[in-house]
């Protein structure tokens, strides 16, 4: 099994102990091309090597990461793991996962970006009586 060593990022508070933490990254089928931050790091199986603040605990600090899983048969998809940074003792970061598990085989649902609408309540309310008021004929319309 190759190893691969990639730092996480982190706030230089004065002296800073590094903890180093592992993932093992696993596919099936075995051989899928293994990317960290879109750097290619080698073949399934492999274990990736993260060094952190050993305030961090075993989270990620600093930058996202994306482990991203390129498939190499035919009718495959590519999968993708995405991790969130903190920031140093005031935000934590995701926890640095022990095994990643990508199966080649699955396509992964594409999340649509969710919309927030915000409605003016005044604007609603006047748009709603002037549909439903009829408009009113004036004096001279009268007959």
């Amino acid at each position: 099994m190759k190893k691969i060593l990639i730092p996480i990022l982190v706030p230089l508070w004065g002296c800073v102990q590094v903890e180093t933490h592992y993932t093992e990254v696993l596919s099936e089928p075995p051989g899928a091309r293994i990317e960290v931050d879109q750097d290619y790091i080698g073949e399934a199986p492999i274990k990736i090597t993260w060094e952190g603040a050993a305030f961090a605990g075993r989270r990620f600090s600093g930058k996202d990461h994306v482990v991203r899983a390129i498939p190499v048969e035919k009718g495959h998809f590519v999968q993708e793991k995405r991790f969130a940074g903190g920031q140093g003792l005031a935000e934590a970061g995701d926890m640095i996962p022990r095994r990643i598990f990508f199966d080649m085989r699955l396509a992964q649902e594409r999340v649509a970006p969710q919309l927030q609408i915000v409605v003016d309540p005044i604007k609603v309310e006047i748009e709603e009586r002037t549909r439903l008021e009829p408009p009113q004929p004036k004096g001279d319309e009268r007959q």
